[in-house]
């Protein structure tokens, strides 16, 4: 690569090794050099300064020796004040351990990492405030040995309007599947409601006017006769019609006999008001799933049907349709003029749109592709069988051991990973990339709260699924407000862990339902905010087992915490309270229903 393509970082990068090179041989070098080496400083200044991100250079003890004017901007620190600093300075306290960790793991193997590849990390400004940062990482092997130069852009605002922007979209996402829940219920009930009610009546009163066509031919009187066989023809037409719209509204067959017979009563009547051929070939030969999937399918055939009908002037249609344990594959093509790609994603054409957020609960993805006088393909494909990738966080390995052993009995959840601590969590998780986290909310030195304060930055969309000994609604409450998608008591986890993990996979909230009854109940009838809910999830950690009869020294063993740091907990949590003792402390707890 010529010196005209390379980027900002790699010039940086070359002319801070030449810089070092230079350094340890200054005092041997002429006149003229030493012009051109400050020639060379200065355009390494230039360079250093104008670089649109953060540029902090370290040694291989983590020591900074060079720090640019976005740095000190994105830190609030000046370059005086972090010149000679160990690097683990502009790092929260409880990620310092694990940085420096990395850090020389790094050292020891460097290789380039490029920035937007997802490598985030929390900083710690001078005020004290945490900010997320994108980085990327470069070396530069000079005589005094490895140096590591960090690229780093302050992404907090962007990850807000991103978070913001996802929020945003699910919520559309969700609006939108519940409004098509809503309008299938709405149809199927209209439709049962005309073919019951309306198609009732009026096949009553064609039983009657029959019976008194029959009187009035006994009587002879042909003139009345005329009249009620004209009323009878107009009755049965009507009633014709009530079963061709309660039809449309939502094909009885579908809910009585399933997909595969409702697709071939549509195909059937696609050709008689259309007139085009529909060949279906189906292997194997009866395809069927649950609820509302065969009706999402039914209704993708349906619209294709219609749009093919209104616009392709197709003669053929060819509907195929596979199964394996894989995945579901349809294929709707025909052999009309070709939709064009302007078309497919034109702003004014929803019906790709509605298409795919039909598949979205199923992770189903369509494709429609045309081919001008040669037809289009609308490509459905839905993953029937996808891995759940597991990882496991338990400071018991017995309990480890028990989850393995519930878990390995299926077919769709993989245990990737296991960790018996905290630190290790938080390790593993930067490193690889799961499904979801099981997590035990009680575990010594970083707990589970802090993970889950910790995962809002580091991988906010991996789903967190507790496990706790408490049964008490409040921890759930807790969990869930502190990021969790689940959470689940030990008490229940041989019969409802599977489920749990499951549902939390595909973006859905999991509490056992006794707990999720008592919570609704608990939100409509307390209103007013409990003392508790004041206190951070360290501090309600150490109530609780205050109030359950726990020394101090037991909860500073058990949370792998200081004595000193349990009495300063306890009195913040005492004067968060306005209480004066652990025999309020108990009393409250157990008043709540916090502990038993």
């Amino acid at each position: 690569m010529n010196d005209a393509r390379k980027s900002k970082a790699e010039l940086i990068a070359e002319l801070t090794k030449l810089r070092h090179i230079a350094a340890a041989q200054a005092e041997a070098v002429p006149d003229q050099l030493k012009m051109n080496m400050a020639e060379s400083e200065e355009i390494y200044r230039v360079l250093l300064e104008s670089a649109t991100n953060g540029v902090i250079l370290t040694d291989a003890r983590g020591r900074i020796e060079l720090v640019n004017k976005q740095a000190e901007e994105i830190f609030l620190y000046s370059r005086q004040e972090l010149l000679g600093q160990n690097v683990e300075i502009l790092i929260p306290p409880q990620l310092r351990i694990l940085h420096k960790k990395y850090r020389k793991e790094y050292s020891g193997n460097p290789t380039p990492k490029e920035m937007g590849k997802g490598r985030r990390l929390m900083g710690l400004r001078k005020d004290g405030r945490e900010v997320l940062l994108e980085i990327g990482l470069s070396f530069v092997k000079t005589p005094k040995g490895v140096l590591v130069m960090s690229l780093i852009d302050d992404v907090t605002q962007r990850k807000q309007a991103e978070d913001a922007l996802k929020k945003s979209h699910e919520q559309l996402r969700n609006l939108s599947s519940y409004l098509q829940s809503v309008r299938e219920d709405e149809r199927k009930r209209m439709a049962r409601e005309i073919h019951d009610e309306l198609g009732q009546a009026l096949t009553a009163l064609d039983m009657d006017v029959t019976w008194l066509s029959k009187n009035l031919m006994q009587k002879q009187q042909y003139n009345l006769l005329e009249k009620t066989r004209a009323m009878s023809k107009l009755i049965r037409n009507t009633l014709e019609g009530v079963q061709q719209l309660s039809a449309k509204l939502r094909p009885t067959v579908l809910d009585d006999l399933g997909l595969m017979q409702a697709i071939h009563w549509q195909i059937k009547e696609f050709q008689e008001r259309t007139g085009i051929q529909v060949l279906l070939i189906s292997e194997p030969e009866n395809i069927e799933f649950q609820g509302e999937l065969n009706t999402a399918l039914f209704r993708i055939i349906q619209e294709s049907l219609t749009n093919i009908a209104r616009h392709a002037n197709a003669a053929t249609i060819t509907l195929r349709m596979s199964k394996d344990e894989h995945k579901f594959l349809m294929v709707i093509q025909d052999d009309g003029k070709g939709i064009t790609t302007q078309q497919v994603y034109d702003s004014k054409s929803l019906g790709l749109i509605g298409m795919q957020e039909r598949l979205h609960p199923w992770k189903g993805t369509v494709e429609i592709k045309g081919i001008r006088d040669s037809g289009t393909n609308v490509t459905v494909t839905i993953p029937l069988k996808r891995q759940i990738k597991l990882l496991i966080a338990d400071d018991h390995p017995i309990v480890r051991e028990g989850l393995k052993q519930i878990v390995t009995e299926t077919e769709d959840i993989v245990l990737v990973d296991e960790a018996g601590d905290g630190f290790e969590v938080i390790s593993k998780i930067w490193k690889n990339d799961y499904d979801v986290l099981l997590l035990d909310i009680s575990m010594p030195g970083k707990g589970g709260f802090e993970v889950l304060e910790e995962l809002k930055s580091l991988k906010p969309e991996l789903p967190v699924l507790i496990l706790s000994i408490h049964a008490e609604k409040q921890y759930a409450l807790r969990a869930l407000k502190a990021g969790a998608s689940g959470y689940l008591t030990k008490s229940g986890i041989q019969k409802d862990l599977i489920k749990a993990i499951r549902k939390v996979s595909q973006g859905m909230l999991y509490v056992p339902p006794d707990m999720a009854e008592e919570l609704v109940l608990d939100a409509i009838t307390s209103p007013a905010k409990a003392l508790h809910e004041s206190l951070s999830n360290r501090e309600f950690q150490v109530m609780c087992m205050i109030a359950s009869g726990n020394p101090i020294n037991e909860i500073a063993k058990a949370l792998s915490l200081g004595k000193s740091t349990v009495s300063t907990m306890r009195a913040r949590m005492l004067a968060k309270m306005k209480m004066k003792n652990n025999a309020e402390v108990t009393y409250y707890a157990i008043k709540e229903g916090l502990v038993k």
